[in-house]
């Protein structure tokens, strides 16, 4: 059932790109935004998914400016530092429990590419990933 409610969701994403006109003009009566419950459930499970922040609006019925005000004070921060952080400590966890190579790590964490999933991860622990899961290793040794 997950991957077929994940497929729809590609689907209409996909849809949206194509159509936007045509699409947007289905969205629900107005008042029927999610509460803030949903749209954590809505940022949470997508975590992993290559979606962006104006994507997770959509979804959730918001304009993106209501949804980026609506996540700050859900989740204390701005939505594109708290995905990067979130993603961030899964790669972590994944090179330092899984051994997963980093080359494999990058679409598991909904980067489109290894360089861009690579910076960012230096960005916040100051290492590559690779030298990352290097040092984790000696340290075992």
């Amino acid at each position: 059932m997950e991957m077929k409610r994940l497929k729809f969701e590609e689907l209409m994403l996909h849809l949206l790109e194509v159509y936007p006109e045509k699409i947007l003009a289905f969205q629900p009566v107005a008042g029927t935004e999610l509460n803030d419950f949903e749209i954590r459930k809505a940022v949470e499970s997508n975590i992993t998914n290559n979606i962006s922040v104006e994507e997770l609006a959509f979804l959730c019925n918001v304009s993106l400016s209501t949804f980026k005000r609506r996540f700050a004070k859900i989740f204390g921060t701005s939505p594109n530092k708290w995905i990067l952080q979130k993603r961030m400590d899964i790669a972590r966890e994944l090179l330092q429990n899984n051994n997963e190579k980093p080359g494999n790590i990058f679409y598991k964490i909904g980067y489109g590419n290894h360089s861009s999933f690579t910076k960012s991860f230096k960005q916040t622990f100051g290492l590559t990933p690779q030298d990352f899961q290097k040092k984790k290793l000696n340290a075992y040794q």
